[in-house]
């Protein structure tokens, strides 16, 4: 009895942990396709409307048991910190998450998650300008990506490095980045989505090798899949392609592509990209001799910049141009204050130095100070000879990569056609192999059925022949000149008796 007892008892217990581990999986799932169904939701209103994305995600969150939904949704709030411009909070949410996640990377989808916030890190150091630091966690993220299935991620990683390999001038580094990642993009089958942001980087990769053709070939690309990006793709591909026309001096098409991405702006919380597409209408306006709207858009981006101003490059870029704008006016007192002021010249664009030595120029030249009109006029000349060298240096660097990784394309395209013929040379040779083969048994098989046939034609002859003999015997017994002598000899016989 006592037995019987602790065995129902066990039994119970069993039954009972069986359905609890079944509530617990299937609450786990539920949460699982709650998370996916808030992020297909919200996802993609982050950018245009991040603190009520903000207040959906941590509300939810809160009441999620599972961990790894409540580090996703947290994920995602890191995101939205981003967009609001708060900096420390994205950081301090986007490092719990890769603690959690490096606590628990063993499982699948942590090390997927893990490889995200490393891509999110890598985004905000970009940010930053700490460009060093975005490229070793991008680097990161890619290794983690190598060991998990899931790897939709990593495209976007590919053109995180590109990015930050084109803010530091490695124009090889940079095609090559987006190059592999058009190629990912391709392999995983996802879609134009992500096609538009590497074509849009592609055509300012060119850009600023200044090979106009190949730009404008990406530029088109991108604008024919326009419509499947995020407000800061087309922020950042108007914003391009307005400097396109800038370069190619289409100053109107340049102003309506900026307007554009002035517009798209409107529902950016962080000023600072207003800030930069006011100062670029600003400067077309400059262009087109329109110093009342210059000035409007200038003092606004002024404005806008807040605390950056405060930076060498931005005031000195900013100075440059207002500087324009007093020459435009033929303000040049308020012209040669601007250019005159002191600024670390480490800090700046040599781009922006060209340009202030072209003002300079045309300032003396307005006082009639010739000489000196010269002496910047010269200065402006060797430091175009110097960046138009740097960018012949950067272009054949660029084309010098992209030649040798088509080499490579090409001696494995060559290696697997020789290998394509060496299978398709011992597919012949096994096809012939076979057919040599079957034929040999068809013929065995011939031969044999062929001698069966002939060996039961012998005995069915023979059979024949016996019957016939047979027959014969047969037939000579019962013969009427057998029986009538076979009578005569027996009846003499016979007749001996009287009796009979």
């Amino acid at each position: 009895m006592n037995l019987l007892k602790i065995f129902l008892i066990g039994f119970i217990v069993l039954g009972l942990s069986n359905s609890c581990s079944c509530r617990l999986s299937k609450e786990s799932d539920e949460e699982v396709l709650l998370t996916d169904s808030i992020l297909a939701v919200y996802q993609d209103s982050m950018a245009e409307a991040p603190q009520k994305v903000l207040d959906v995600f941590s509300g939810k969150r809160l009441h999620m048991q599972d961990s790894l939904c409540f580090y996703l949704l947290l994920s995602y709030e890191s995101k939205c910190y981003y967009y609001l411009n708060r900096m420390e909070d994205a950081f301090r949410t986007n490092k719990e998450v890769i603690r959690y996640c490096t606590d628990h990377a063993s499982f699948d989808r942590s090390r997927a998650l893990l490889a995200e916030a490393f891509n999110n890190q890598g985004v905000y150091w970009q940010e930053l300008g700490e460009r060093d630091s975005a490229i070793r966690v991008l680097k990161s993220a890619i290794n983690i990506l190598q060991m998990t299935p899931n790897r939709n991620v990593l495209t976007s990683v590919y053109i995180n490095l590109a990015d930050c390999h084109l803010q530091k001038g490695d124009y090889p580094q940079c095609g090559f980045y987006y190059r592999k990642a058009l190629l990912v993009a391709d392999s995983l089958a996802l879609g134009y989505r992500d096609h538009f942001a590497i074509y849009s980087g592609l055509a300012k990769l060119y850009l600023e090798l200044e090979n106009f053709p190949e730009a404008n070939e990406y530029f088109v690309k991108a604008e024919q899949i326009g419509n499947s990006c995020t407000p800061y793709e087309r922020y950042f591909f108007s914003n391009t392609r307005g400097n396109y026309y800038y370069n190619t001096k289409e100053y109107e098409k340049a102003l309506d592509w900026f307007r554009k991405a002035d517009r798209i702006t409107e529902a950016f919380p962080q000023p600072l990209y207003k800030a930069i597409v006011r100062g670029n209408l600003g400067e077309i306006f400059i262009l087109i001799r329109q110093p009342d709207s210059a000035r409007f858009y200038l003092d606004d981006a002024r404005r806008l910049f807040g605390k950056a101003y405060e930076q060498a490059s931005f005031r000195y870029y900013m100075n440059g141009l207002y500087a324009s704008l007093a020459l435009l006016e033929n303000d040049l007192s308020q012209a040669e204050r601007l250019l005159s002021s002191a600024h670390d010249l480490n800090q700046v664009n040599p781009l922006y130095i060209y340009y202030n030595n072209r003002r300079m120029e045309e300032l003396y030249y307005k006082k009639k100070d010739y000489r000196k009109a010269y002496e910047f006029k010269d200065k402006a000349d060797m430091l175009n000879d110097s960046l138009r060298n740097v960018k012949v240096r950067n272009s054949l660097a660029e084309i010098d990569f992209r030649y040798r990784q088509d080499t490579t394309l090409l001696k494995m395209d060559i290696q697997l056609i020789n290998a394509r013929d060496e299978m398709s040379r011992w597919k012949t040779i096994a096809y012939y192999c076979v057919l040599l083969l079957l034929l040999s048994l068809l013929a065995s098989l011939c031969w044999i059925l062929y001698r069966q046939r002939k060996h039961e034609k012998q005995y069915w002859i023979q059979m024949a022949t016996m019957n016939r003999l047979r027959m014969a015997v047969v037939r000579n017994r019962i013969s009427p000149h057998f029986i009538f002598n076979a009578l005569n000899i027996i009846l003499p016989t016979f007749r001996q008796y009287d009796g009979l």
